[in-house]
């Protein structure tokens, strides 16, 4: 599965997501489409049974944080 995690506070998810799964995720820089406020986004592949834990990390940090979960089907890492 990823995850694509749209928040004010994705700095200090990411931060947590660092210390927590011992990884991290990508950092984009959005604009939100209705208030026009700058907003991060982290895209996060996560395994099924980790899910639940990263739901629960980024309702801590931000509970106004919106999280799309989307299944994947390969990843491929360049060497």
């Amino acid at each position: 599965k990823c995850a694509m995690i749209i928040s004010n506070k994705s700095s200090e998810i990411n931060q947590r997501i660092q210390v927590e799964f011992n990884s991290s995720g990508t950092m984009i820089k959005a604009l939100g489409g209705y208030s026009q406020e700058e907003k991060g986004i982290i895209y996060f592949v996560v395994n099924t049974f980790t899910l639940y834990k990263l739901k629960q990390l980024v309702q801590e940090v931000d509970p106004g944080a919106f999280i799309s979960i989307m299944d994947v089907s390969e990843i491929v890492k360049a060497k």
